[in-house]
């Protein structure tokens, strides 16, 4: 991987004292940055980067690669996955499998498959969950997921009633 490393160019404009207002007559420089003349040094220098990438990347040499940041990496997930049945244990495709973050309140939702499974990724490991499923009216028991819980990964089924 290639890191690209990028400089941040200012102008400053310089204004001799003369004569008005503090430090005048003292002959010393004062030291301003118009904002237009930054604003003008940082569009043509943005200007220039996106020119260089993308006579790079056609000439095949631009090495880009976009990663989180390390601790989004780091940060452990749990999965729950799972099947749904009926009460006598026939795998229910099309239930509605409901996973409800106690944190925010927000609730996804999977569609269970041919075999009746399902699977939620990627959640948080410290929030509670509260997952159930729905099909025709039936609906299955109400199974809890604790932040306390170490597990990673989670396997439940749930059996309409």
């Amino acid at each position: 991987m290639t890191v690209v490393k990028t400089t941040t160019i200012t102008t400053t404009i310089t204004h001799r004292g003369d004569g008005g207002g503090q430090g005048a007559g003292d002959g010393l420089a004062r030291q301003r940055t118009h904002p237009s003349a930054r604003r003008s040094v940082s569009r043509s220098g943005l200007r220039l980067a996106l020119l260089s990438l993308a006579i790079s990347s056609l000439a095949g040499t631009a090495d880009l690669a976009f990663t989180a940041p390390a601790q989004a990496e780091s940060a452990p997930q749990k999965v729950v996955q799972g099947k749904v049945f009926d009460e006598g244990d026939v795998a229910q495709p099309g239930a509605i499998v409901y996973l409800k973050s106690a944190k925010s309140d927000a609730i996804k939702s999977f569609i269970a498959t041919a075999d009746g499974g399902y699977r939620f990724g990627q959640l948080a490991t410290d929030t509670d969950y509260t997952l159930w499923a729905e099909l025709n009216g039936k609906k299955s028991a109400t199974k809890t997921i604790t932040a306390f819980d170490s597990k990673k990964e989670f396997l439940i089924n749930l059996h309409l009633k």
